[in-house]
């Protein structure tokens, strides 16, 4: 059962992850008709050739690789190189946004979660504590 679930997660994310990648290069796409791009069906093959070839651990995260594999898959299916490399790129920076995003959401929990349980103070009670506490030696003095 187990092992059922996963597989079929792993076919979840694959598919995902070529629409994903499908949409990344219909998005800088001119639409010219001696310009054309591989169908969904060939992305299914596409997608999974240009992920191992970025793998090649010759640059930190594929880069280079990666977008030059896709240009080369690319052309094997007779669109120009330089989809595939812009399909590329776009994927890979609407990935970067969406680390992003989600690093920003996770310290946003753990601020909260860390007030909401004591260990760390609003900041505006503790500068408010501190501008009373040193207003009050002071405030029987006169210059």
């Amino acid at each position: 059962r187990t092992v059922a679930v996963t597989v079929g997660l792993s076919w979840i994310s694959n598919v995902g992850f070529v629409l994903a990648f499908f949409f990344c290069g219909l998005t800088l796409w001119d639409g010219q008709p001696n310009n054309p791009l591989p169908a969904l069906s060939e992305n299914f093959l596409i997608v999974p050739l240009g992920t191992m070839i970025g793998a090649i651990p010759l640059f930190p995260g594929g880069a280079g690789i990666s977008e030059a594999g896709f240009g080369g898959i690319y052309s094997l299916f007779g669109s120009a190189a330089s989809n595939g490399i812009l399909a590329s790129l776009v994927n890979r920076f609407v990935s970067w946004v969406i680390g992003i995003l989600g690093y920003v959401g996770c310290q946003c929990i753990r601020l909260d979660q860390a007030q909401s349980q004591g260990r760390l103070e609003p900041s505006v009670s503790s500068e408010s504590s501190d501008l009373e506490s040193s207003a009050e030696p002071n405030s029987g003095r006169t210059l």
